[in-house]
Formats: structure tokens, C-alpha cells, sequence
């Protein structure tokens, strides 16, 4: 039996993007990834 269940809205729950801050100089740093164990 799913553990999921419907979702039920609340305006309490909303972020205003007011809210929100992001820095300028944000990284996203990729790694190559290597597959072992192919046949």
C-alpha cells in the first residue's frame, strides 16, 4: 500500500519570493562519474 497521500492546500505553506535570497556567486561543481561492472 503507497505511504503517499493527497496533498491538501495551505496558504501557510507558500514562500514569497520576497523571502528568497540567492547569492551571486553560486557554484554548481559537476564530477565526472564512472560505471563499473558493465557487461
Amino acid at each position: 500500500m503507497s505511504q503517499l497521500r493527497k496533498y491538501v492546500s495551505d496558504p501557510s505553506n507558500v514562500i514569497e519570493s520576497d523571502e528568497i535570497q540567492v547569492k551571486e556567486n553560486l557554484m554548481v561543481e559537476t564530477l565526472p562519474l564512472r560505471i563499473e561492472g558493465h557487461e
